[in-house]
């Protein structure tokens, strides 16, 4: 009798398990937001790649995975709009900086490559740092000083942000290099690493979005000029011009 008993329960503890594993089998794993968000933008859906990209960010805000899919879907998104619009000037921007964010949080991976690489393709007015007269109080929240218009002293500045990782970078490090052989009396040279923690109050205030980004400072330390990627040295030529006195 207790041998029936055990092993009837034996019998209808393994039709249990078998149940639960076909059961399992055939409900359908749920996706994660982040493989949503994949699907929708390799089906060119990019609305929905962004719905659900933004709800992998919220889940996990240090992915960079998730802020280059953010990023990738808004930029594809603002393509769709009307050229020059409002709204496509705020989705692009919206698009850039989570790219800027993936670089942050990615340190050199092959996402923040991607990233990088996906903000030297937009055009050179969304990825622009912040220029005029009012980023004078971004110097000097930042620690870097200057001088009033008129008075003497504070030389020009040539601000570098660029990473280890980033082989624009390595190739303009001879172009400043050289600069700095040519100018160095003249003008001071501060280079800032991207990845490093402490580099990014400047960063965002700068709005620096892709590396490697210069930006030329006057005396008065405003923003006058900038150069975005690598491209010789006309580029740093023409900022060294815009800074210094004719």
């Amino acid at each position: 009798m207790i041998a029936c008993f055990k092993k009837n329960t034996a019998t209808l503890l393994l039709l249990f398990l078998l149940v639960s594993s076909l059961q399992c089998l055939a409900a359908p794993a749920k996706l994660s937001s982040f493989k949503l968000g994949s699907n929708a933008l390799a089906q060119k859906n990019y609305a929905t790649a962004v719905k659900h990209f933004k709800v992998a960010v919220a889940e996990d805000p240090n992915s960079c995975a998730c802020r280059l899919g953010l990023g990738k879907s808004l930029c594809k998104m603002a393509g769709t709009m009307a050229k020059g619009s409002a709204p496509q000037l705020q989705t692009y921007k919206q698009g850039a900086l989570q790219l800027r964010k993936a670089i942050r949080v990615g340190q050199g991976s092959d996402n923040a490559m991607e990233a990088n690489a996906l903000l030297l393709t937009l055009p050179k007015n969304l990825v622009a740092p912040k220029l005029g007269a009012d980023t004078a109080m971004i110097a000097l929240a930042n620690g870097i000083s200057g001088r009033e218009r008129g008075s003497e002293g504070a030389r020009p500045k040539v601000l570098e942000f660029y990473a280890t990782w980033c082989e624009p970078c390595k190739q303009l490090q001879q172009v400043i290099d050289k600069a700095k052989g040519t100018y160095g009396d003249k003008v001071e040279f501060i280079s800032y690493n991207v990845d490093d923690p402490q580099t990014e109050k400047i960063v965002e205030d700068y709005e620096v979005s892709p590396i490697p980004t210069v930006i030329f400072l006057n005396p008065a330390n405003e923003v006058v000029s900038y150069s975005i990627g690598y491209s010789g040295a006309t580029a740093i030529e023409q900022g060294m011009k815009k800074i210094l006195p004719n």
